[in-house]
């Protein structure tokens, strides 16, 4: 059913309660300028609180120039001096489950939810998946563009990514993640791991950014047939599949950016919903994504 609302009040409806940004790859920053004080309360807060943020999905990913040896001390240096900067900042908490994160809505707070792109920190260890769970990660997507131990990353090109699915270790990993409550993200997976994730999975997904294939064709997005694959009203064990996937821009209301906001969402709603129905979007931080996990 068509939504009677205006483009303008959703926008607007959107920033009630504080928006959710599933990925922002905030603790990378913060780890690159560990030896500066208050990074996030100078740098970072100021945009968060100007675009009504209210959820953060800080995602911990590991450069090239860290691997094979670094990854996982990097991580969890980066998860380090996210708990340091948040407490330092006063207005920031990290969130490990639901009643965390609705207190932290509730008192206009600013939640972090740690993520991981890419488990390359884990190695092939699967009791880390434990270790960073503890840590208070609480999604995961398993590849980012390259190959690691649990399979292969969509790459950005319309084809030439691995045909091949996960690894026996990705899925060892994505059945421990349902079994802890960690959600896996179907970001940046090649095309046959998305569909054995899917095909895998019992719990709801999400896909934390992306954008539709169909508009701009690389493997590293996602097609409308994935699309339907993680939209509501498609058969699971338990639940239905979730998931909102697309780019846009966290944006003091009435500014450019802002406007952006309000055209990419009109222009989402005219192919998404005959899809899958997708009811919202939210704003993400320039040059970086942002989704929706009802």
């Amino acid at each position: 059913m068509k939504s009677k609302e205006s483009i303008e009040t959703q926008v607007e409806r959107l920033h009630t309660g504080g928006l959710i940004d599933m990925h922002f790859d905030l603790p990378m920053d913060l780890y690159e300028k560990r030896a500066q004080p208050n990074v996030l309360a100078a740098e970072f807060l100021p945009e968060f609180e100007a675009g009504g943020i209210g959820l953060i999905g800080a995602a911990i990913y590991i450069e090239d120039r860290y691997l094979p040896g670094r990854g996982l001390q990097v991580a969890l240096d980066q998860i380090a001096r996210l708990y340091t900067e948040a407490e330092q900042s006063k207005r920031c908490v990290i969130c490990r489950t639901h009643d965390e994160i609705s207190r932290t809505l509730d008192s206009k707070k600013i939640g972090f939810l740690i993520t991981l792109e890419g488990v390359e920190p884990l190695g092939d260890d699967l009791d880390l998946l434990r270790a960073f769970y503890e840590l208070g990660v609480r999604a995961i997507g398993l590849t980012h563009a390259r190959t690691n131990a649990a399979g292969y990353g969509g790459i950005f090109a319309a084809s030439g990514s691995s045909p091949e699915g996960l690894t026996p270790f990705g899925r060892e990993l994505a059945r421990e993640c349902e079994r802890l409550g960690v959600i896996v993200d179907l970001a940046h997976i090649n095309p046959a791991g998305f569909k054995e994730i899917v095909d895998l999975t019992t719990k709801p997904l999400v896909v934390s950014h992306t954008n539709a294939r169909k508009f701009y064709d690389v493997e590293r997005n996602i097609s409308d047939e994935q699309i339907k694959m993680v939209g509501p009203g498609q058969s699971r064990t338990k639940g239905d599949h979730a998931g909102l996937l697309c780019r846009s821009y966290r944006a003091r209301r009435g500014s450019d950016r802002h406007r952006l906001c309000r055209d990419r969402l009109r222009f989402l709603r005219i192919h998404l919903p005959a899809m899958v129905g997708i009811k919202e979007e939210v704003d993400g931080r320039e040059t970086d994504d942002a989704a929706f996990y009802p």
